[in-house]
């Protein structure tokens, strides 16, 4: 009986030195571990020949542009004159909004101090996008172009109705474009008369005749007379005659409403012609019940120097 406890007792010494001896014959729950930390970065791998001439093949994103400081306005090609400031320091309002968008100068302090929504500090500022209209201001074409015939698909140059606001184009090229004008352009060919003819120029704002040389024959769908004096006979091309002269250029128009009552000269032959709001002279436009139901405003006494004290 002693002899087996004392096997038994042997057996278990030689057990626990085999484990202190060898600790991975041991669960891995019962032996402690230490994560092992990378004191270097692992090596990165190489790259390869094709991967880096793709790299290289790659553009770069183009640097973003720089913002502009100062607004720069470019000039439109066959655009008409813009007028003069009439003073040195003008501030700018809202011209016309048809047919064409536009800005004037305007000097009077009790305008100019509106501010912002009414009055711009210069004509580049009013006619931006967004300031005076949304869309900026709009371009009038230094020579305006009409429809002179359908039947013979002919157009000519007629600065009288610039202000039309529908049928004029900037150029008899821009007029003769297919699909403007006419479906198929203007005709190539059209033949003229060795000798005028007479036909109705304008209904309004007077009864007037014109020469032509492209509109005397049959088919030009126009009605001809033999001469000046045939077409405005009453009864022919009108039935009250020509009117007794066209409008006269220059003429005169409302300048302002406030703060005082003006008329202007306006030597814009479209202006002139439009039919409305023009007058012959500055004595008619300025007359009671005319322009103003009070006419202009009295113009403003000069200013009197102070005398000096002896």
């Amino acid at each position: 009986m002693k002899m087996n406890c004392v096997r038994t007792a042997l057996a278990v010494l030689a057990l626990a030195a085999a484990a202190a001896a060898a600790p991975g014959l041991l669960p891995e729950a019962a032996v402690p571990t230490t994560p092992v930390v990378p004191t270097a970065k692992p090596p990165m791998p190489k790259m390869g020949t094709a991967a880096a001439a793709l790299l290289a093949a790659t553009p770069k994103p183009a640097a973003a542009p720089k913002p502009v400081s100062r607004l720069v306005v470019a000039k439109a090609p066959n655009a008409t004159k813009l007028p003069e400031a009439p003073c040195a320091s003008p501030c700018y309002t809202v011209a016309d909004y048809w047919p064409y968008k536009s800005c004037r100068a305007e000097c009077a302090p009790e305008i100019c101090k509106k501010g912002s929504g009414q009055a711009w500090s210069s004509r580049e500022v009013c006619c931006t996008p967004g300031a005076a209209f949304p869309d900026g201001c709009s371009v009038r074409p230094e020579s305006c172009w009409v429809v002179e015939s359908e039947a013979l698909r002919t157009c000519r140059r007629d600065d009288r109705k610039c202000l039309q606001g529908y049928g004029v184009w900037p150029s008899k090229a821009t007029c003769c474009t297919p699909g403007l004008a006419f479906t198929d352009g203007c005709a190539a060919e059209v033949a003229e008369s060795t000798t005028p003819c007479w036909v109705v120029d304008t209904y309004f704002p007077a009864r007037l005749c014109r020469s032509s040389r492209t509109l005397c024959a049959e088919g030009s769908g126009a009605q001809s007379w033999a001469s000046q004096a045939a077409c405005c006979t009453k009864g022919a091309a009108f039935s009250e005659g020509c009117s007794v002269a066209p409008p006269p250029t220059p003429c005169f128009t409302i300048g302002s409403y406030w703060p005082s009552r003006t008329c202007v000269k306006s030597g814009d032959v479209a202006v002139c012609n439009r039919g409305w709001g023009v007058y012959a002279s500055q004595e008619v436009c300025c007359a009671p019940a005319v322009a103003f139901p009070e006419g202009c405003s009295a113009p403003a006494a000069p200013a009197i120097r102070g005398s000096r004290k002896l």
